[in-house]
This record gives C-alpha cells, sequence and structure tokens, in this order.
C-alpha cells in the first residue's frame, strides 16, 4: 500500500489551480519516464528504479524493484546531493546506515567538508527555476520548458508481474 505522503503532496504540487509552493507542471512528469539513473528533477529522495540496473546497485538487492543500499553503496551515497535516500533497511545492512549517520554526524560537528554544498545544483533545479521565472512573469507555468532526459526502456506487463513476484518470495 501506498501512504498518503506518496500521493496526496505530490497531487496538490501539480495542481495549478492551488498555486501550492514548489508545484511542478505534471505534463513534466509524464514527458519524462526517465531512463536518467537518478531522478534529477527533484532532490527530496533517491530511489534507485531496477530499470537502471545498468548504473549498478552496489548490494544487488532489490525490493519492489528498488535498490535497497548497502556499505558497497557508501562511495556514491555520499557524493549525491539528494536529501535522502530511498531505501536503507536496518534488517539488511545496519552499517550502512550506521556509517551514513557518522558522516552526517562528522559533516555537521567536525567541519567535514568532503562534498562542499554546490548551491548551484539546487538554484538549476527546474522547480526552482519555474518559481523564480513565475515572480517575472505569472503565466510561465504554461508556457515552461520541462526538462528532457532519455525514456526508460518498456517491459511486457507480464514481465513487470513476473519480476514483481519473485521479489515477493
Amino acid at each position: 500500500y501506498y501512504g498518503m505522503d506518496e500521493l496526496f503532496v505530490q497531487s496538490i504540487a501539480a495542481t495549478k489551480a492551488l498555486r501550492m509552493p514548489g508545484m511542478y507542471p505534471a505534463r513534466c512528469l509524464y514527458e519524462n519516464d526517465s531512463a536518467a539513473p537518478s531522478n534529477h528533477l527533484f532532490v527530496t529522495r533517491l530511489t534507485h528504479w531496477n530499470w537502471w540496473k545498468e548504473y549498478g546497485c552496489g548490494s544487488n538487492i532489490w525490493r519492489h524493484n528498488i535498490c535497497i543500499f548497502g556499505v558497497e553503496d557508501l562511495p556514491y551515497l555520499a557524493g549525491v546531493h539528494h536529501l535522502m535516500a530511498n531505501k536503507l533497511m536496518p534488517d539488511v545492512d545496519y552499517g550502512a546506515i550506521s556509517c551514513i549517520g557518522e558522516l552526517l554526524y562528522n559533516r555537521t560537528h567536525y567541519g567535514l567538508d568532503d562534498h562542499p554544498l554546490d548551491l548551484g545544483i539546487y538554484e538549476n533545479l527546474p522547480s526552482v527555476r519555474l518559481h523564480k521565472g513565475m515572480q517575472k512573469d505569472p503565466l510561465l507555468f504554461d508556457r515552461f520548458e520541462c526538462p528532457k532526459f532519455p525514456r526508460r526502456k518498456r517491459k511486457p506487463i507480464s514481465q513487470v508481474i513476473a519480476e514483481f513476484l519473485v521479489g515477493r518470495r
């Protein structure tokens, strides 16, 4: 089952009439059924889906078509600009969670500067550019040019169901 936070907030964020801070044209999401190795449209959550397998999942553990990050993924996770990573699971690899916690603690309390904050990444996010532009031109929402990424490969529904059932065992 999906939680309300995974459906409700995104639905109102894509509803132009509500003019919610952080709103984003739903058409941009539909146009970008992306093959990019991570979702470059948003920074709130990094999710490594199985259709990006060729980009690697260090742990090689998958749950519901999502990579469960492990200690093998720490060098990658230490360098991403996303605010959260989905999924780390204590019953799968508690060491990864512990190491990420230690890294964040060291960055916060000891000034570890191994990954300097690059404000340009955040300033150039499509949603940020849209909202800055809408301050000058309120009608920009309808003309906003969605970023383009390579499309992901399609699978027959029978293959999707078979992979889902294998993952549930």
